[in-house]
């Protein structure tokens, strides 16, 4: 089970600037919502858009993300960071239940190509995204 889920966490969905995919903006389109009410632009990159309380557009007054099975991909491989300063994908250290997470090589993979989707092809500095083979955050991959 996923460990948020598990703990009834949703830190991640408070003051986030969750990057979007055109494929993200899309899928959440296709259930009804408008792109303007749900995505905002910071520093020319599109993301989730917060709410005034600075939760999530979709966080649930109950503390569900109400579009879960659609959430955006970046929402999917969370606490799967990339560090520009790193040249490496990392657990977010901000996410208290990161040591019962794992990834794989398949996941940093896929954090890489939404990387470099979003902010381009320089923002992974050349790195293989493995940081010595090893996430930098917890010593996992």
């Amino acid at each position: 089970m996923n460990p948020c889920i598990a703990h009834g966490c949703h830190a991640c969905c408070v003051r986030t600037e969750m990057p979007l995919t055109m494929r993200d903006v899309e899928r959440l389109e296709s259930l009804g919502y408008r792109r303007e009410d749900f995505t905002r632009h910071v520093d020319g990159v599109l993301v989730l858009a917060t709410k005034d309380s600075g939760d999530c557009f979709f966080l649930g007054e109950d503390g569900l993300c109400t579009v879960y099975e659609r959430r955006p991909d970046g929402c999917r491989i969370y606490p799967l960071v990339w560090s520009a300063e790193r040249g490496a994908a990392i657990l977010d250290p901000d996410c208290p239940y990161t040591r019962e997470f794992s990834f794989g090589p398949d996941d940093v993979s896929v954090l890489m190509g939404l990387v470099r989707e979003i902010y381009g092809e320089e923002a992974l500095k050349g790195g293989d995204g493995l940081g010595n083979g090893r996430c930098p955050a917890s010593g996992r991959l």
